[in-house]
């Protein structure tokens, strides 16, 4: 039984090294624009196939919940690497499912690195990704955005899911005010900094420095 856990660790160890190595391998293949549209264009089915709701447009079986993580993970190097603009598709296929785990998952992990994964979109294609609209519902990006943060900025949401939170709200404002119209924040910004405040009242300690930088 020991031995069992001791190789199931080394595996695991393993398997976390080589996927580092991937994702360092990917990062400089995405730079290269002659395989970057190629390699978002296949990215596609590997994030559909993380979701119940998305397989069956995923040419890929159902990825492991205990992997999904990974593949937000992935997805957020392709993005932080490529050279803009983001392949359209790419954006009209994933955004919705970053926006859909972030609102409905529980697995703090997910939470973690989905809310890495919005911050990558924001500060890597923030012009094209205000432009987006959902097709099916008719919300806009911003007003995602906007439901997500209110999830993370509720007192009752974990701390340790919230690490990216303040990065987020920093990212967000900053790339709206770089689009020359303030108004896209609208009277959002007076609720995204009293929702700051009720999480600082709250007794989430470590959550004070990653937020008193938006004020």
């Amino acid at each position: 039984m020991v031995k069992q856990q001791r190789k199931k660790r080394e595996f695991f160890f393993v398997l976390k090294i080589c996927f580092t190595f991937f994702l360092r391998i990917i990062k400089g293949l995405v730079h290269n624009n002659k395989v970057s549209n190629l390699i978002q264009e296949r990215l596609i089915p590997l994030v559909q196939s993380i979701v119940e709701t998305n397989s069956g447009s995923s040419t890929l079986p159902r990825i492991a919940p205990n992997l999904a993580f990974s593949v937000l993970d992935l997805l957020t190097t392709v993005l932080r690497s490529l050279n803009p603009p983001i392949n359209r598709n790419l954006l009209n296929q994933t955004f919705p499912i970053v926006v859909h785990l972030l609102l409905t998952s529980d697995d703090q992990q997910i939470l973690i690195n989905g809310g890495e994964c919005l911050c990558a979109f924001l500060s890597c294609v923030s012009i094209d990704l205000f432009s987006w609209n959902d097709s099916k519902t008719n919300i806009s990006s911003i007003e995602y955005i906007l439901q997500i943060l209110a999830k993370f900025l509720d007192p009752k949401t974990p701390e340790n899911c919230c690490t990216f939170v303040g990065k987020l709200i920093r990212g967000f404002i900053r790339e709206i005010n770089k689009t020359n119209q303030p108004s896209l924040l609208g009277d959002t910004l007076g609720q995204i900094l009293k929702a700051v405040l009720a999480k600082l009242q709250s007794k989430f300690h470590q959550f004070i420095p990653r937020t008193i930088l938006i004020f």
